[in-house]
């Protein structure tokens, strides 16, 4: 009898270390196990419960469930152990019906049982039962405890109750981690964002230190606020940052439209040793795709890089799934690679997703810019389920080739019961150009009349404008226009005042700019590049100054599109003056900045008489550095202009260094310029001036105006 309690306490001791190994080795528990049976006390007191325990904490329900059936007395702790292993094992109700079973038994539990419980009721959203373990919880004074109030809060919170949540954890008498992340988890899952963030933040002012799911939680968070800088600071004070959190940072840049920092991630989590999972490559895969698409073109690098993760992926194991597919899809259809796309085709046959709504739609969208019609119709007809994006993609390949064949797509399209999206209107709109297709045209804004869409929508408004204008039909497009209800957004004014000069209607383009600003609406850099490009071609010195002007004052004036605009003025101003039609002399002063001297020289149109000022650095500095990026530029430049230009600044450096002789050949006009030089020899620099236009007879506008004055 003694020799088997003795054996009773080792073979206890035994099992109490084991789960606490990393190995759990559940074969030795086995053999325990069975020795235990041999001498007839593996179902007796305490060592039944601490070989259920075992099993349970290895993961092993059927042995679990067995032990459990056999043990003579079922305390809260052989409950706890399987409501535990049930729960691990995803079998929510089975620990719901176990909790009962326990207290119709008159087995109380404990505050772990309530803790386990409520985590099911939570995963279940079963309120109800929740509300009763609630009830259960106050009579045996579990309330309080740590483990249950966690479990209440996120049970509620789960359950979209976070009102009685925030109660719980507002009469909690001590806010620990363990509730303050319940508290956290249930406002991001409520969408509760920036009460998430403070609840971060009281967490850590009450000097409780965030756990890992306090930290990814916070992180996921920061992420959906869209506030990508304290997602950054927030991971960088993780002390070991997990695979969850660098999901959650990469994709949130990806979502973020940050594609290159998303990158750049990826390449820090690899130097840290993190294998990738397929949420991480999938968030890679539709940043590149997105590169290659539209921000960088068809670039040969970004193809490669998504098809290098792609290939990454299949050579870990990882199986794509339908977005991954899709976002390399997208790259493959924009870069227009038949080879690589149809490759991509098979593995969608080979996992089941050929006929997957998402991958579907990019397959179609693929063999449509592939031009490959036919292929993009078979797909469309095997596809069990239709959404209005896949439609839209196969209405947009036909509408390029085949304009009738788009429109009887559309019709089924609502016969199917399916509603178009602007989208879909946008993309027949756009080929409803000319006389030839413009009754379709017309037909296609009855039926956006008739569906209901407001022809007012920003998005149709301009396709509908676009539509009338590409048929030259002012007068529809006025009548439209006049139509459309104020305020009317930046873009319809700018697409009219485009439309305009589009229709050489120049004059009607500045009436429309200024009821524009008669009726508020701010003018973009679309707007100021459409404004003077009408100035130009009514060669409106005036009103152009007028327009330049602003632009400096809306800090414009650096931009790409607008910065060429100011020259074609010019140009079309000295071409006139030149015929005889005006007589004021202009001379162009163009500020060079550091590193964009070749841009903006790139830029002017060069004319015999036309007089260009360098401001703010010498010739010698322009020529060297044009020098080093396009020596071609130099040659194209007349010796008039480059004579004109060593009269304003100094040309004593340029000698020096021998750049007129090499790159100009114009030693002959290099002792004419070097006496005017030597008139300037002490205004190496002249005032400085952004771009600005001086004339004879300056007018009163631009010149006081000026930022730089």
């Amino acid at each position: 009898m003694c020799l088997q309690k003795c054996q009773e306490v080792q073979y206890r001791q035994m099992f109490d270390e084991m789960p606490k190994s990393l190995s759990l080795s559940l074969k030795t528990g086995k053999i325990v196990h069975a020795q235990s049976l041999k001498l007839g006390i593996s179902s007796k007191g305490n060592l039944g419960n601490v070989i259920l325990d075992l099993y349970s904490k290895c993961g092993h329900i059927d042995y679990a469930e067995r032990v459990f059936l056999s043990l003579e007395e079922r305390d809260k702790m052989a409950w706890n152990s399987i409501m535990f292993i049930y729960s691990r094992k995803g079998f929510l109700e089975s620990v719901l019906e176990a909790f009962g079973s326990m207290w119709n038994r008159g087995v109380l539990g404990n505050q772990f049982s309530c803790a386990i419980v409520l985590s099911a009721c939570a995963k279940l959203m079963e309120l109800k039962f929740g509300k009763q373990v609630h009830c259960g919880a106050v009579k045996m004074g579990f309330e309080i405890d740590a483990f249950c109030e966690g479990a209440l809060i996120d049970m509620y919170a789960k359950c979209g109750y976070v009102v009685d949540a925030r109660k719980i954890f507002d009469g909690a008498t001590d806010h620990d981690t363990v509730s303050c992340t319940a508290m956290i988890s249930g406002y991001v899952q409520g969408g509760l964002l920036e009460q998430a963030m403070e609840v971060f933040e009281e967490m850590r002012t009450g000097g409780h230190m965030p756990d890992q799911v306090a930290f990814v939680t916070t992180l996921n968070a920061c992420v959906r606020l869209g506030r990508l800088d304290d997602a950054r600071q927030l991971f960088s004070q993780m002390r070991n940052p997990n695979i969850v959190a660098w999901n959650v940072l990469i994709s949130g840049h990806v979502k973020g439209g940050h594609e290159r920092e998303a990158i750049g991630l990826f390449q820090n989590m690899i130097k840290a040793d993190f294998k990738p999972t397929r949420s991480t490559l999938g968030s890679l895969l539709s940043a590149i795709a997105y590169l290659a698409n539209y921000e960088y073109g068809f670039q040969e690098e970004e193809e490669e890089g998504a098809f290098s993760l792609f290939r990454r992926m299949m050579s870990e194991g990882i199986a794509p799934d339908e977005v991954s597919l899709a976002s390399i899809l997208s790259a493959t259809a924009n870069l227009q690679d038949l080879n690589k796309g149809t490759q991509v085709h098979c593995f969608l046959v080979k996992y089941g997703l050929e006929r997957a709504l998402y991958a579907g739609g990019s397959l179609i969208d693929f063999y449509c810019k592939c031009g490959i019609i036919g292929s993009a119709t078979e797909v469309f007809s095997c596809m069990t389920e239709r959404s209005v994006a896949c439609t839209n993609a196969l209405i947009a390949g036909y509408a390029q080739v085949n304009l009738v064949e788009a429109l009887n797509i559309f019709q089924d399209m609502l016969a199917g019961g399916l509603r178009p999206s602007e989208v879909t209107f946008a993309t027949l709109l756009e080929s409803c150009t000319g006389d030839t297709n413009l009754h379709f045209g017309r037909q296609i804004h009855c039926s956006i009349l008739k569906l209901g869409f407001a022809h007012h929508d920003e998005f149709i408004a301009v396709s509908l404008l676009g539509m009338y204008m590409n048929a030259q039909k002012m007068t529809d497009a006025n009548v439209f226009f006049s139509e459309l209800p104020y305020p009317k957004s930046t873009i319809i004014w700018t697409a009219m005042i485009s439309g305009s000069i589009q229709n050489d209607c120049c004059e009607n383009a500045i009436f429309w700019y200024s009821e524009m600003c008669h009726h508020n609406a701010k003018p973009d850099q679309a707007t100021f590049a459409s404004v003077l490009r009408a100035c130009s071609m009514l060669a409106s010195l005036e009103d152009g100054r007028k327009m330049h002007s602003l632009i400096f004052r809306t800090a414009y004036n650096e931009d790409e599109l607008i910065g060429k605009t100011p020259v074609l003025l010019d140009s079309n101003y000295r071409a006139r003056s030149r015929e005889g039609m005006m007589e004021n002399k202009l001379i162009l002063i163009v500020e060079f900045e550091g590193g964009r001297v070749l841009r903006r020289l790139q830029s002017l149109r060069f004319y015999d008489g036309l007089q260009i000022t360098c401001i703010g650095y010498t010739f010698t500095e322009i020529a060297l550095e044009m020098t080093s990026q396009n020596s071609s530029l130099l040659l194209k430049m007349s010796e008039k202009i480059i004579c004109s230009t060593m009269k304003t600044v100094s040309f004593r450096g340029a000698l020096a260094t021998g750049v007129a002789e090499e790159h100009f050949a114009v030693q002959s006009k290099l002792q004419d310029c070097q006496k005017q030089d030597d008139m300037l020899h002490n205004g190496d620099r002249e005032p400085t001036a952004n771009f600005h236009y001086k004339s004879n007879n300056e007018p009163n506008g631009v010149a006081r105006n000026h930022p730089c004055r």
